[in-house]
């Protein structure tokens, strides 16, 4: 395994792909294997909205904000993280106060915040699921039991902040071969699943966190994890400064393991 990712090193470095920018990433419309939705709602961390906010109080005041997650409470409140312009730091808005969201790309007005936000409260909520109930749909499913396993291969797939048909297509056979395996039954739409994908874009924290679970999963989960790694890397045929940098620190990771 560390052969395979040592390997990689021998290919050749390339300039990062182009692509139009969405949210803090590149994309590029002719490499999705589905159409984007009309509004990019999947993609908007990074992106500058303007908030109609209610306060405990019942005040209400108008800020710019530049999007970071949406995490969850202890309580199951849903809270917005973003960079508040007006106060010059991170602020936390909770969603159930938020009356209106002005897209500042478009200038549109969204008055269903939850709607607008949804792809990334989606992953606010798969990120808190503890424990499976019988009428939980089979993508929250399998979106909760292949999360640290999508977080260490989301690391490297937005490595170069665009993720390509040839890498939706190794996430996609990850995804298959873990619904087979923990048994979920069901369709799982590849629309939703994408946009959650694209909303998720681990920082190196949640890289670590997650590749400690990845290497303390089962033998066979961990491994076929890991076999996944060049894949996405040499999805494109180029490994760029970024991705070599991500896959080095692995490699000293991995070593120290093994």
């Amino acid at each position: 395994m560390l052969q395979s990712l040592l390997s990689v090193f021998g290919e050749r470095k390339a300039t990062p792909p182009t692509g139009f920018r969405i949210g803090g990433a590149s994309f590029d419309t002719a490499d999705m294997e589905v159409e984007p939705s009309s509004d990019e709602v999947g993609r908007l961390v990074g992106v500058r909205l303007a908030l109609t906010y209610e306060d405990s109080k019942g005040d209400r005041t108008r800020r710019l904000i530049v999007v970071e997650k949406v995490s969850r409470t202890a309580a199951g409140e849903y809270c917005l993280q973003a960079f508040c312009e007006l106060r010059q730091a991170r602020r936390s808005f909770r969603v159930d106060r938020i009356v209106e969201i002005i897209d500042t790309r478009t200038g549109e007005v969204h008055e269903e915040p939850e709607a607008f936000l949804s792809d990334l409260l989606l992953v606010a909520k798969m990120q808190r699921t503890k424990k499976r109930t019988p009428s939980e749909d089979p993508t929250s499913v399998l979106l909760r039991e292949s999360t640290e396993g999508l977080t260490v291969l989301l690391y490297f797939g937005h490595a170069d902040q665009h993720l390509k048909r040839q890498e939706r297509r190794i996430l996609w056979s990850y995804l298959d071969w873990q619904q087979d395996r923990c048994s979920i039954r069901g369709r799982v739409p590849r629309r939703s699943v994408n946009s959650w994908m694209d909303a998720m874009l681990p920082d190196t924290y949640q890289f670590s966190d997650a590749l400690e679970k990845v290497l303390n999963s089962e033998r066979v989960h961990r491994n076929h994890v890991l076999s996944r790694i060049p894949e996405i890397v040499l999805a494109d045929g180029v490994v760029d400064s970024e991705e070599r940098n991500r896959l080095q620190s692995l490699l000293e990771l991995l070593e120290q393991q093994f």
